[in-house]
């Protein structure tokens, strides 16, 4: 029960101290990390991809508004049959909702634009999936702030192979970002 109270009181704290810190809007740019799901990716491109890029924020009410994120990862592997040199490239655009300004956490969509390149093939898609995330910011000076973000993003991938088995490939996973805030 008292750890009850104790989330309770953060999180009406959370709410109080981002009505009184409100902006219009920010740009964020920002690198990090992802930890893709899926094993075969893993296995053939390592546990995480660096990942760097922007994003704009627009308050419509004090702390609530909207989000557009661009994102850049790419990871040089080799795959694991034949030990080939394959290249993976991935640029998602997350759009959705944001509330909070200091404390804040975003719910939203996500188009998963990548493109697997080998000396054999050269493979190009997208796909559709969804994305939740929150963080804090620090202030450093006047407009100015400090953003560390985690999130989770669920983009998977169906197609059939040679042999017409349906195969998933899940493109998203958790993520850490930490980036330069500029406010407006």
């Amino acid at each position: 029960m008292k750890n009850k109270k104790i989330i309770l009181l953060l999180i009406s704290l959370m709410f109080f101290l981002n009505f009184i810190y409100a902006e219009r809007g920010s740009v964020v740019i920002f690198a990090g990390n992802q930890w893709i799901s899926d094993e075969n990716i893993r296995e053939i491109y390592g546990i995480n991809f660096l990942r760097y890029g922007g994003e704009l924020n627009i308050n419509v009410f004090k702390s609530l508004g909207f989000f557009l994120k661009l994102s850049h990862q790419s990871q040089y592997g080799r795959t694991t049959y034949f030990k080939e040199e394959t290249y993976i490239e991935m640029n998602p655009v997350f759009y959705g909702i944001k509330f909070g300004n200091r404390f804040f956490i975003k719910a939203g969509f996500l188009n998963m634009r990548f493109q697997e390149k080998s000396d054999i093939s050269d493979y190009k898609d997208s796909t559709g999936g969804t994305y939740f995330g929150g963080g804090l910011r620090i202030p450093i000076i006047a407009p100015v702030s400090f953003s560390f973000e985690f999130g989770y993003a669920k983009a998977d991938y169906s197609f059939k192979n040679s042999e017409g088995v349906e195969t998933t490939i899940k493109l998203g996973g958790v993520s850490t970002d930490a980036g330069i805030v500029i406010r407006f």
